[in-house]
């Protein structure tokens, strides 16, 4: 957390330093609250499950059962096309260690304690750069992002015998032979958006847009061979399916 905080202050503290324009209406900063969700089609989530809990069906289920990550973050201009700003980043879901590994892996409906879960602390720094003839911090924009995801995951007796009886972790010469049902990991990932900013009142702004992206990770586990696949590849094969489409819905606040 404390190399979180770090990145973000140094982000912001460059954006300041290089604020020398008016601004929108004399003021630079903005303060905003940020949600990407994407369809998970035939993975499992957490909005999923509490769908099926509800007796909802789960042909229904594998439409509205969406991925989510939440980024709050600061923003700065830092001229009249553009800003940088730097946040934090969220994210959590249930994953399978036994699917297929595709990008259409098994939706398992018969309990949430059928998957490993998974948790994702992070963060994101940015710039955003305004297209046309809008200016700084309203209109059409392209923003570039890179995340760093710093995840823990956690594995059910049931799933983890399935595993371990189906990824040769009894084989001493394996690499999963020195898994374990809890541990952790992490990724990194870089995304492109276009969306749109627009004011109300003059202090509080909308944002809508829809990104592209991938994880520098998670792509072992959509090969044909995964006998000797960890638990930290299937995770990071979850937090790819989730991350490399997303459509942003955001409010913020222009502060000072």
């Amino acid at each position: 957390m404390k190399k979180i905080i770090a990145i973000i202050s140094f982000v912001l503290l460059g954006g300041s330093l290089f604020s020398q324009n008016p601004g929108y209406m004399g003021r630079h900063v903005l303060v905003n609250m940020e949600a990407y969700i994407s369809p998970a089609w035939k993975n499992p989530t957490d909005l999923g499950n509490a769908l099926l809990a509800r007796g909802v069906s789960s042909k229904a289920v594998r439409y509205l059962g969406l991925n989510y990550f939440l980024s709050p973050n600061l923003e700065v201009i830092v001229w009249r096309k553009g800003t940088v700003g730097a946040g934090y980043d969220f994210y959590k879901s249930p994953f399978n260690p036994n699917s297929s590994g595709s990008f259409f892996a098994s939706y398992n409906t018969s309990s949430a304690n059928s998957n490993a879960t998974m948790k994702a602390h992070g963060f994101n720094v940015f710039y955003k750069q305004y297209l046309g003839q809008t200016m700084a911090p309203m209109g059409n924009y392209l923003k570039f992002t890179f995340d760093g995801y710093f995840y823990n995951y956690s594995v059910p007796d049931a799933v983890w015998q399935d595993y371990v009886d189906s990824h040769r972790s009894w084989d001493e010469t394996s690499p999963v032979s020195n898994e374990t049902q809890n541990g952790k990991g992490k990724l990194f990932a870089f995304k492109v958006e276009y969306g749109y900013d627009y004011f109300v009142l003059d202090c509080l702004r909308l944002s809508m847009g829809i990104s592209l992206g991938t994880t520098f990770g998670g792509y072992k586990a959509m090969g044909r061979d995964r006998n000797n696949l960890s638990v930290s590849d299937y995770a990071d094969n979850r937090l790819l399916n989730a991350y490399w489409f997303g459509v942003k819905l955001g409010v913020g606040f222009l502060t000072f």
